[in-house]
């Protein structure tokens, strides 16, 4: 009997353990859904389609870059067409992340 109790006390603490583990994966789905649609909802708004969409310059390949060089890219062009954007960290963090996803 003695050795029952610890194992139900490790049982029950690993189901414990386990459900806040999905509720933290849910959580992090769900912001990282949001993310993405606060990143499409901003290349939008910004007419990015404009230009990268059907007809303009590709975006390929995006996942080949880190986060950080998309980034530099997309805050000081390369191309001088391509306009300077004055986005915040979490709104070029959103925009990165939609990217990645949309043009892998």
């Amino acid at each position: 009997m003695r050795l029952a109790v610890p194992g139900l006390l490790l049982l029950a603490l690993s189901l414990l353990v386990g459900v806040g583990s999905d509720r933290t994966n849910a959580e992090g789905a769900d912001l990282a859904a949001d993310a993405l649609l606060r990143g499409e909802a901003i290349f939008t708004a910004n007419g990015c389609m404009g230009c990268h969409g059907e007809g303009g310059r590709p975006l390929v390949a995006l996942s080949t870059y880190t986060d950080e060089e998309l980034s530099s890219l997309i805050l000081a062009p390369a191309n001088p067409t391509m306009p300077a954007f004055g986005f915040s960290d979490t709104e070029l963090a959103d925009l990165v992340a939609f990217l990645k996803q949309r043009y892998p």
